[in-house]
């Protein structure tokens, strides 16, 4: 499932049937030797520039994306998140060692070790990487396709198949 890391909610809380056959892996290269991951999502943080204490806005910014205490209470098992929160990992490399996990193993992936999978494919998104201009137009193929493997008309082998496929045909080979 593109985008697992964060779309994993759903084998969790939304697709009880199919709890514990989901898996994660590393997208397809578009280009050989090209990357198989890609940053999707992100957030911002600002402190406005009328902001009352921006010092202290800071300092918990700093607390809870740069420092192992923070860090871990953010991802890690809370009475919230039991098994940690295991939607999205820390963008601060040094808190994604894989040695280290804060989050446990998904069991709605089968017991797949979700830390793992994502922390090495955050190691491999270039830096700085620009989003290709063919990618929002990738839906019409991926999207369309996942939405026939949830369906059943596809196997997952079909989806990267044919997906890859079209889109290199029609995106890539294009852009």
């Amino acid at each position: 499932m593109p985008w697992a890391v964060w779309w994993s909610f759903a084998p969790q809380q939304l697709l009880k049937k199919t709890r514990g056959k989901w898996r994660a892996t590393q997208l397809p290269a578009w280009t050989p030797g090209g990357a198989r991951s890609g940053a999707m999502g992100g957030s911002s943080f600002i402190i406005p520039a009328k902001a009352k204490n921006p010092e202290l806005a800071w300092l918990l910014y700093e607390f809870l994306c740069f420092k192992q205490p923070g860090y871990s209470a953010v991802y890690g098992p809370s009475s919230v998140y039991p098994g940690g929160l295991n939607t999205s990992v820390p963008s601060y490399t040094p808190a994604r060692k894989a040695d280290a996990p804060l989050f446990d193993p998904v069991a709605a992936l089968g017991g797949q070790d979700l830390w793992k999978v994502t922390v090495d494919a955050a190691a491999a998104i270039p830096a700085a990487a620009p989003i290709p201009s063919w990618w929002a137009k990738s839906v019409d193929y991926l999207g369309n396709n996942v939405q026939r493997l949830m369906e059943g008309d596809m196997t997952p082998d079909d989806v990267i198949d044919d997906s890859t496929r079209k889109i290199q045909r029609n995106l890539v080979d294009r852009a």
